[in-house]
């Protein structure tokens, strides 16, 4: 049985994987300020891999629940929905933005 004592708690939402970043949504100052993009297996292999390139993690294999947060992307990369404004990326953009 299990001790409730003992019982970690764990910060649930999405984090960013680029080297050096710590954006997350589970932290309330933070929230809202960024968007999160999953590794776009969707627009194929040589995507993914321009993306696992550029956020410089050593052994790095991302997986369809990694993200990248908005602040690695020029404003050029997103386009705005219609109905809702939510901002996606558009097809073909590629991180470009870090400091370290």
């Amino acid at each position: 049985m299990c001790d409730p004592d003992m019982v970690l708690s764990v910060k649930k939402g999405k984090m960013c994987v680029a080297y050096g970043c710590s954006n997350q949504d589970a932290d309330p100052a933070l929230r809202g300020k960024f968007s999160f993009h999953q590794f776009p297996f969707r627009w194929g292999d040589q995507y993914v891999k321009e993306w696992t390139l550029k956020i410089k993690r050593e052994n790095f294999s991302a997986s369809k629940y990694m993200v990248v947060c908005s602040e690695h992307f020029e404003n050029s990369c997103f386009e705005y929905q219609n109905f809702t404004g939510r901002r996606q990326l558009k097809r073909g953009s590629i991180p470009t933005i870090f400091k370290h």
